[in-house]
């Protein structure tokens, strides 16, 4: 799981104890630079570089007030399905730290008993942090909790990576030729350049959408680029068949109905050569962990009907944990937008197979490490 986007979003299910807790934000700094100095324990988020890899997570002090906890861990994905180590590493980050111990405990939250633990030793090389095995039968998974804090009060700092850091430019540099970007808001994410001949695809104008949703003018607007945008849809995409070079989408893949269906269109506007590249928020490491990850065969079975948008069953899903109680009925028939499917590398590459076995699709490959906040795809023609 995503710890830091976590303390971002101020979730519910992660709590964060130290004398000073900081998620970011050029207002700490001074404070981080401080708090680094004197006694008093802290929590805040950072990146570092170790071997040459960049890891986003916390730096942390080696006290006993410092604690991070993680609660019902096993009704969310993916501890619910108990894997051996949670995706996270520590090291020491200074000489002090180096042989201090990071405890791992599970605990029962109504009793406090511990039901599990383990002890990773700090070093100056990156440590994997194991998932202490919880009981067999658990008889309330939301009554226990996963804890990290540290035995003793040695003193020095640790660094907590919770993921590698993926270069989305890694992907954005595939996006060249003639293409468009579905989606993009008031802040495109492709540009145009020597190479790269891009229309913007949204649901309305650009004037619309700042009228909607920039009343305070909080949002940079780039109006340059305004005669770029077209109106329209994913699907169908208003664009002649043959004609592109790339079909850019970030976090708009999750968005549609028909994943499969979308695929097979966009193959056709595609020349030969071309590519679909996409952001996918990835449930493990997103708000999305509350949701199962969705099976294919639900996405074939889809793709069969040849539906192109969401029903009520999508709608229902989504409400049981964002709106629970209210009628799912209501919210398709104003059209909110939701998570309509919930992806991980795992059903994503299933699913990029299936395009490449049904529609033509020639290849694909998945950008993709533990608990970052998404993960890219490319599937070529």
């Amino acid at each position: 799981m995503n710890l830091v986007d976590m303390a971002r979003r101020q979730d519910k299910n992660l709590v964060l104890t130290a004398d000073l807790v900081s998620t970011g934000g050029t207002k700490w700094e001074m404070l981080k630079r401080a708090v680094s100095q004197v006694a008093g324990s802290f929590i805040y988020a950072s990146k570092r570089r170790v071997g040459g890899v960049l890891y986003r997570g916390f730096e942390l002090s080696i006290r006993e007030k410092t604690c991070l906890c993680l609660k019902s861990p096993f009704k969310w994905h993916p501890f619910r399905q108990k894997p051996e180590f949670t995706g996270w590493q520590i090291m020491a980050v200074d000489a002090k730290a180096e042989g201090a111990c990071l405890h791992v405990l599970l605990k029962r939250r109504s009793s406090g008993a511990v039901l599990g633990q383990q002890r990773v030793g700090l070093a100056a090389s990156l440590e994997p942090i194991g998932l202490p095995h919880p009981p067999d039968t658990l008889d309330d998974p939301s009554d226990v909790d996963l804890i990290l804090t540290f035995d003793g009060a040695a003193g020095g700092r640790a660094f907590l990576a919770v993921h590698r850091v993926l270069d989305r430019a890694d992907i954005l540099k595939l996006c060249r030729g003639r293409g468009v970007e579905i989606g993009p808001g008031p802040n495109p994410q492709i540009l145009p350049s020597d190479d790269c001949d891009v229309t913007y695809v949204e649901q309305s104008s650009p004037e619309a959408w700042e009228a909607l949703y920039n009343t305070r003018g909080a949002l940079r607007i780039e109006r340059s680029l305004w005669s770029r945008y077209t109106i329209g849809e994913a699907y169908p995409l208003p664009v002649d068949d043959q004609t592109l070079d790339f079909v850019f989408c970030s976090h708009v893949f999750e968005h549609l109905a028909n994943p499969l269906g979308h695929l097979e269109h966009w193959y056709t506007k595609l020349r030969p050569g071309g590519v679909v590249v996409g952001v996918v928020p990835d449930v493990g490491g997103s708000k999305d962990y509350v949701f199962e990850p969705c099976p294919v065969g639900d996405l074939l079975e889809e793709y069969a009907r040849g539906a192109m948008q969401p029903t009520v069953d999508h709608y229902r899903r989504w409400a049981a944990f964002r709106a629970p109680g209210a009628d799912p009925m209501e919210f398709l028939k104003a059209g909110r937008s939701i998570h309509v499917h919930f992806y991980t590398y795992d059903n994503m590459v299933s699913l990029l197979r299936q395009a490449a076995e049904r529609i033509g699709y020639g290849w694909f490959n998945v950008h993709y490490t533990p608990n970052h906040k998404d993960f890219y795809f490319v599937v070529g023609k």
